[in-house]
């Protein structure tokens, strides 16, 4: 691609160099465009592990509105975005599942729980207008630490998954505190009501 801000002699500079730098960058921008475009039907024909997802029983589930905001100029979520999906996701997990007010918990308690190890397969893209489906799996309850999974699905599709730890920290000092005994047992309640794996799945392995 040719560069777009290559300078032009300051003879030529006129109307004629407007059109010229507008058409120069105008044209890179197609041609990233379309290789984000390509990019996805390729993707999209080897089906990316495409595998079945069925949440546990008890699971907590909440379904997410793909918005405009959420995506990129090829139409589908711009995967930062789902990092704050996560993050919404677990508070409410906290607030309407343990009937623990996360609020609470961060303003007046002065605990945070910050994410200390994150990794992602994004298996399936998500595009505007879809309800894609998030569950909270509870992997392991540590000392001061809390691993998830979260499924990404849709009408049984698995499309992606998540492993996140968490660490309970005191926003005073900045390190980590233990688990109080309140919350770790409603962390094992939760854990034991869903099975206590990540996985979820139904014919298929959701994480293979």
């Amino acid at each position: 691609i040719e560069n777009p801000y290559k300078l032009i002699p300051a003879s030529d500079h006129g109307a004629g160099f407007f059109v010229v730098l507008r058409s120069r960058c105008v044209g890179a921008l197609a041609c990233r465009l379309n290789a984000k475009v390509r990019t996805v039907r390729r993707l999209r024909k080897y089906h990316m592990k495409e595998g079945r997802f069925v949440p546990p029983n008890g699971a907590f589930t909440r379904t997410v509105s793909i918005r405009f905001s959420h995506c990129d100029p090829a139409g589908i979520v711009y995967f930062p975005h789902y990092f704050d999906m996560f993050n919404g996701l677990i508070e409410d997990w906290y607030t309407e599942q343990l009937g623990v007010n996360y609020a609470k918990l961060i303003l007046d308690d002065r605990h945070g729980f910050p994410f200390v190890h994150i990794e992602t397969d994004f298996k399936l893209p998500s595009r505007m207008g879809e309800q894609l489906d998030l569950t909270l799996l509870l992997e392991r309850v540590g000392r001061s630490s809390l691993s998830v999974i979260i499924v990404g699905h849709l009408a049984g599709v698995e499309r992606l998954r998540a492993r996140l730890t968490t660490a309970m920290t005191s926003l005073e000092t900045q390190r980590s505190v233990e688990l109080p005994n309140t919350l770790r047992d409603r962390f094992e309640a939760y854990q034991n009501l869903t099975g206590g794996v990540g996985s979820g799945q139904s014919g298929l392995k959701g994480d293979a």
